[in-house]
């Protein structure tokens, strides 16, 4: 049919010149450097950079067939050797028989109950440990409600599985460490400030997603943006979270007025930032945007971009920072391999000629080692750099910020701080139960999108998402 219609296709691969990025340093407790071969590293002899102190704590078993005491021993045995000091735990409660078959909400109620009639006063504990009967539970999201808007605590949920290797303890550390506010790593370039730009004038990274429902189900949107805390550090970051039009992709919150005050998600990261930086303001934004197509370009600069300009002079009338906007893509059928080779690209390969495009700035990298399948790369496309990144330099720190991803001991195939936007959006759209809106309201007869519930005060500004 093709070869009818005049139209042949090569049987070669286009070749295309690419290169390898030498993969950035990490560095764990004591300056210790974690090696980082094909991408991977480990924390078997090593301790984080910056372990938290877990005083008090507790574990809840949600009908789990699990060897609690076994759980917790091994945990805190391999806490000591992370460097993470977790006290005895608090208190071990187990779910009433008779509640298995309730509604998740009524459990998570009776289980408060529980650890309220078991406790002399209020449950102040530094974090929960969850233990859940299966992957993908309904009572996830009532739970993680409850603890991180209505009494705010810091909450880690899980499912053992039926061997529990050493491993699988140390992702469980990773996650708590992260969220009560410890890293777990640095690169060497934060701690020495070596990164072009970002290190010499004091910037906030923004990382942008939105997440939608099921196809065919007529729920809210849910838009999260993700910011960095504290310069030069490019490791910790919080959440702001709000519900928008079903499907909506464009977020119209960033800067919402309402009279004389800003409402919208970017403030409250830059009172974050000024309040973990003795009140110095970021003269530089780098903000990665993910899920947006080529058609789509022209409205996260009009649109999204002009609206966190207008939330940063809101701010402050006399403040002028220098904005980078980068998008970030993985929907795309664009794939890379080796010469007469069946492996995958190494990790750090990134291609910025011969397939991008002819004017504008793209580029592709493949961060990550690809264990299964072939590996797809991210397409970034700059389309606004008022820094002056070469790009080299910008290259770098995508790739940089590819390894400063605090739940894994792995490169991941995007910048952290988009990951982040994803986990958040995902995890407060499953708490805040959007899935069980009615979804026979007409387009025509739209019901009005619900607002969510404002994180506890203990939770807003940390990691909650990881």
């Amino acid at each position: 049919m093709l070869r009818e219609c005049g139209i042949s296709i090569d049987p070669e691969f286009t070749q295309v010149e690419g290169r390898v990025l030498q993969a950035p340093q990490l560095n764990s407790a004591d300056g210790r450097e974690l090696h980082t071969p094909n991408g991977r590293w480990n924390f078997n002899n090593d301790r984080f950079i910056q372990p938290i102190k877990v005083k008090m704590w507790g574990v809840v078993n949600l009908s789990a067939r699990c060897n609690v005491e076994d759980l917790v021993r091994r945990l805190i045995q391999s806490g000591a050797k992370k460097g993470t000091e977790m006290a005895e735990c608090g208190v071990v409660i187990e779910e009433r028989h008779q509640m298995r078959r309730e509604p998740p909400t009524k459990r998570v109620e009776a289980m408060f109950q529980q650890i309220k009639a078991k406790l002399t006063r209020k449950p102040d504990f530094l974090f929960l440990l969850c233990v859940l009967p299966e992957k993908n539970s309904d009572i996830y999201g009532p739970w993680k409600r409850e603890c991180l808007v209505e009494h705010g605590i810091f909450t880690q949920c899980l499912v053992p599985p039926p061997n529990i290797k050493d491993q699988y303890l140390t992702n469980v550390l990773l996650k708590i460490n992260a969220k009560l506010g410890g890293l777990n790593s640095l690169l060497k370039k934060e701690t020495t400030r070596a990164i072009p730009h970002v290190s010499r004038v004091p910037t906030i990274i923004f990382g942008m997603d939105v997440s939608h429902g099921s196809p065919g189900r007529n729920v809210p949107s849910v838009a999260a943006v993700v910011s960095s805390l504290k310069w030069p550090i490019m490791s910790k970051y919080r959440a702001s979270v709000c519900t928008q039009s079903p499907r909506l992709e464009m977020i119209d919150t960033l800067f919402k007025p309402v009279g004389d005050d800003d409402h919208g998600l970017i403030k409250d990261s830059l009172v974050d930032f000024l309040r973990n930086n003795n009140g110095q303001r970021p003269e530089q934004i780098i903000i990665f945007r993910d899920g947006v197509s080529e058609s789509q370009f022209n409205q996260a600069l009009n649109e999204e971009l002009a609206q966190i300009m207008e939330a940063c002079k809101h701010f402050n009338g006399n403040w002028f920072p220098k904005f980078t906007l980068i998008v970030a893509q993985k929907n795309h059928h664009t794939r890379f391999f080796l010469p007469d080779q069946v492996n995958n690209v190494p990790p750090g390969t990134v291609v910025d000629r011969g397939i991008c495009h002819p004017s504008n700035y793209d580029f592709y990298m493949c961060a990550h080692a690809g264990m299964i399948g072939t590996t797809r790369p991210t397409h970034y496309h700059v389309l606004h750099d008022e820094i002056g990144f070469s790009a080299d330099e910008l290259e770098e720190l995508v790739h940089s910020l590819s390894y400063a991803y605090q739940r894994s001991t792995t490169a991941i195939s995007v910048v952290a701080p988009i990951f982040y936007a994803h986990l958040a959006a995902g995890q407060v759209a499953k708490f805040t139960r959007l899935d069980d809106m009615s979804e026979t309201s007409s387009q025509a007869e739209a019901a009005p999108v619900p607002e969510l519930p404002r994180l506890h005060r203990n939770i807003a500004s940390s990691m909650f998402f990881c």
